[in-house]
């Protein structure tokens, strides 16, 4: 064969060798290619997986999965009481200056506390930033009374609108867990960090959920007026304190006029209103001196009943030093007001649009 000849082989027997090469590829994925199911267009939706591990987003080798532990000593309760869910805006606080400013714009977006208390109309989604400075005028005790629910309420429905959606996430994987599911690395570090914000441990599923859940509205109103003096102390003018949370770091809040000879605490202020509330909501959710009104609140839930306000109320005879004489005002306030209906209120969807001058100097 000639020099010619021998080439032409060689040629033929490469290209051959190519084509077997790629006949292979297409027929194993493993090799240098991507299989798409059939139908689905590549780089859609479909190629996304649902929960991209955060591990590969930082770049971290992904934790190894767990040993499968034992199941809790307690039954762990998935709640048959429905939670709302609702988008989550973000927060925007109107700074108003005066108190009939604050009246006339609940007016106007009609804000009408009737119709929320027979749960004709949603809550409107409007925050005060503080009170007014001239909130504890006049001498017209009903309008001053509305014009602090009004105030009040949306912002206890914030704190709450927090909450259910860490407790929609958490019931979420504690559904997964019970029915034999492992959580991801991404999951066991959001539990983790839930559990460290509320004092507890993620291993103690049953404990978790009856501190991740919202707070009685009825009783938060009923102690608000009755903590802040239905907006007229100088704890809720000056600091935005609505709720009588004490504090023991010096600076961090108000120094009562009439504290006691040697004390040290100091009411504690906040930068809004809403601070203050969701302060309260927490304090509820993680302090021992509250564990049975969560449990009062976890037995009605498992049950798919509003938790009775009355009954949570007779569980804070810790919340002040007056023990026994303030849960009996607290439940005066909670019938005399007939706060109750408010239990089932509803925060709107949309933030109101409204334009209201802030103060000078803000």
């Amino acid at each position: 064969m000639t020099e010619r000849g021998l080439q032409t082989s060689a040629l033929a027997l490469i290209g051959a060798g190519l084509v077997a090469l790629y006949a292979l590829a297409l027929a194993d994925p493993a090799v240098g290619t991507t299989a798409v199911a059939p139908g689905a267009a590549i780089g859609t939706a479909a190629d996304v997986p649902a929960r991209p591990p955060v591990a590969a987003a930082l770049r971290m080798p992904p934790t190894p999965e767990p040993q499968p532990r034992a199941a809790p000593s307690a039954p762990v309760q998935v709640s048959t009481l429905a939670l709302p869910i609702r988008p989550r805006p973000a927060p925007r606080y109107i700074d108003v200056a005066a108190a009939e400013t604050l009246t006339a714009l609940h007016d106007e977006i009609g804000f009408s506390l009737a119709a929320v208390r027979q749960g004709e109309a949603p809550v409107p989604r409007l925050l005060v930033a503080d009170l007014p400075d001239d909130f504890n005028s006049g001498d017209d005790v009903k309008a001053r009374k509305a014009a602090f629910l009004r105030t009040t309420l949306p912002l206890i429905l914030a704190a709450n609108e927090r909450l259910l959606a860490d407790r929609r996430e958490l019931d979420r994987l504690v559904t997964k867990q019970v029915n034999g599911g492992r959580l991801d690395w991404t999951e066991r570090r959001w539990l983790a960090r839930l559990a460290d914000r509320f004092e507890t441990t993620p291993d103690d599923l049953v404990e978790l959920q009856r501190r991740v859940d919202a707070v009685s509205p009825a009783v938060a109103l009923a102690q608000g007026a009755e903590e802040s003096g239905w907006g007229r102390s100088r704890f809720a003018r000056d600091g935005n304190a609505l709720f009588g949370q004490r504090t023991w770091t010096a600076g961090a809040g108000i120094v009562p006029k009439e504290r006691e000879n040697g004390a040290r605490y100091e009411v504690k202020a906040f930068t809004f209103l809403a601070d203050s509330a969701r302060a309260y909501a927490m304090n509820l959710n993680t302090h021992p001196a509250y564990a049975e009104y969560r449990r009062l609140r976890a037995a009605a839930r498992a049950a798919g009943r509003v938790p009775d306000a009355t009954a949570l109320a007779a569980t804070l005879d810790r919340y002040s030093e007056r023990r026994d004489e303030y849960v009996a005002t607290i439940q005066t306030i909670l019938r005399a007001n007939k706060f109750d209906q408010f239990d089932t209120a509803q925060l709107s969807r949309a933030t109101p649009a409204v334009q209201v001058a802030q103060r000078p100097g803000r």
